[in-house]
């Protein structure tokens, strides 16, 4: 019972989400028209085609047909008593989360879903 009490609490510990909505940005570059434009990222998007990777992050985005974007990344995580892994940006979302090493244990940091307006 102890460790299910643990897990539970661990997985707790790691999912942190929130919910913001990225506003609606329609292209007006007319070699992408109908699409997505991220501001961040400098990245163009086709509506409802598939997530997309951001470059240089540990995120995804999707397009909607509205224009507005979801994006998910790996939230912000703080475990006592456990050392924050390096993250690896070579690899795809959510595999480039950061992990924690806790003792003999190595724990995955849980991603979050948002959408920022």
């Amino acid at each position: 019972m102890l460790k299910l009490t643990c897990l539970l609490f661990t997985l707790l510990v790691l999912v942190n989400g929130e919910t913001i909505k990225i506003k609606p940005s329609k292209s007006t570059n007319k070699n992408y028209p109908n699409q997505c434009f991220d501001s961040e990222a400098n990245a163009y998007y086709k509506p409802r085609a598939e997530f997309y990777q951001r470059e240089g992050r540990c995120q995804k985005i999707f397009c909607h047909s509205d224009f507005s974007m979801e994006v998910q990344d790996c939230g912000t995580v703080v475990m006592r008593d456990c050392e924050k892994l390096p993250i690896d940006l070579s690899k795809k979302y959510p595999d480039c989360c950061p992990k924690f090493k806790c003792g003999t244990r190595i724990l995955y940091q849980f991603c979050e879903s948002y959408a920022i307006t």
